[in-house]
């Protein structure tokens, strides 16, 4: 059996200056919080307030972690956490469009990216001024930025996958890159 310790690799993003908050989780296929159709499941959070109760003071995130020892990690994208994360979701071709995307403007730039269930997280610097969560912003490629929330590892995806830090950039030694 492997033990995953959420509540310190939540304590290490806070550190980041990550706004983090607990999410529901996924039991035995299907998501924690109790809805039989759930429409997210794993990927939102448990607390009221969504994103806007992320944080990033150790002792907030260590008594979120008490309460809620199994809970997925979300990260509050956007201003308080000076993140825009590009979602590519293969499930809907977005490899494909960000193929597409890279031919016409170039390769993105060398930032942390994080392995989903479905596809990858890439992690910018979130530019200085407001940029809106974007759904779809190509087939399979949406924008988590101001009132979004990405899934962190070592959170478990409805698929039975981990999230995890891809090898090659994890955010210890990976700076984030400019939004291009």
């Amino acid at each position: 059996m492997i033990i995953v310790d959420t509540s310190r690799a939540a304590i290490s993003y806070a550190a980041h200056k990550w706004a983090v908050l607990p999410s529901w989780w996924i039991e035995d296929g299907r998501c924690a919080c109790g809805a039989k159709a759930c429409p997210s499941p794993g990927k939102h959070p448990i607390l009221p307030g969504g994103w806007k109760v992320g944080s990033t003071e150790e002792d907030a995130v260590v008594r979120a972690w008490i309460d809620y020892p199994d809970a997925n990690i979300a990260i509050a994208t956007g201003a308080p956490s000076n993140l825009l994360v590009l979602d590519v979701d293969d499930r809907h071709d977005g490899s494909e469009s960000l193929s597409d995307i890279e031919h016409e403007f170039g390769p993105l730039p060398r930032t942390p990216r994080v392995i989903t269930g479905g596809g990858v997280h890439y992690y910018f610097q979130y530019p200085g001024f407001a940029v809106p969560s974007t759904v779809a912003l190509a087939p399979g490629i949406d924008i988590r930025a101001t009132g979004g929330l990405v899934i962190a590892p070592p959170s478990m995806h409805i698929s039975g996958k981990r999230y995890i830090w891809d090898v090659d950039t994890p955010p210890k030694t990976t700076l984030l890159a400019p939004t291009p």
